[in-house]
């Protein structure tokens, strides 16, 4: 098992480019928010690979957060010139 953590306050323009470039590296979407307000107000997508899954979230608000194994955020959060990862905060659940 992993620990859970997670990055938050990723400007929206890395996030989406975050989300392509994996998408490119064969994970593959298993959730989709189809809410009235996605994009406008708050987004989210689930990424798959092998097993493991990384949660995407985003708002208007507070930008980008990504949840998943904190060995995974951290390769990520130096590919990307990231914060590195916390703990996660929970949140109200939509």
């Amino acid at each position: 098992m992993y620990q859970t953590a997670s990055i938050t306050g990723i400007k929206t323009e890395t996030f989406h480019k975050v989300i392509l470039e994996l998408k490119e590296e064969d994970w593959k979407v298993s959730y989709t928010y189809d809410g009235f307000d996605k994009g406008i107000d708050y987004d989210r997508i689930d990424l798959v690979n092998d097993g493991i899954k990384l949660k995407f979230e985003w708002d208007n608000w507070f930008e980008g957060v990504i949840e998943g194994p904190e060995k995974l955020l951290g390769a990520l959060s130096r590919r990307y010139g990231l914060k590195p990862p916390g703990p996660v905060e929970k949140a109200a659940e939509r």
